[in-house]
């Protein structure tokens, strides 16, 4: 048990946004783009307003925030992964620990 712990701890330890840094400025770029894009479809359509402005920087945050969340919790399932693997007897150790989980759960229900 304190040895999963650790792993975790490890592996959140080494911060998995930075990892993604890379990935997310080419994001942040693309949507920086196609906010520019966007801009000069309305100014071409004739209706370049700041409330179309404001929904398309709204779409466009709640898109790269996504992006990040789903990025960063890749990268720690990534780096737990790694951990663990370093782990010896760890398989061992989670069959112990679900076997104890499920007669814990048994007999609470009885």
């Amino acid at each position: 048990m304190a040895g999963l712990l650790a792993t975790i701890s490890i592996a959140a330890a080494q911060n998995p946004l930075e990892a993604a840094a890379g990935s997310l400025q080419e994001q942040m770029n693309t949507a920086g783009q196609q906010l520019q894009e966007k801009a000069v479809q309305h100014a071409l359509e004739g209706n370049l307003t700041q409330e179309h402005i404001a929904q398309d920087l709204d779409a466009g945050k709640e898109n790269l925030t996504e992006q990040l969340q789903q990025k960063a919790a890749e990268e720690l399932k990534k780096q737990v992964s790694e951990q663990i693997k370093k782990q010896p007897g760890f398989e061992a150790a989670l069959a112990i620990l679900a076997t104890l989980a499920a007669a814990v759960l048994i007999r609470r229900r009885n």
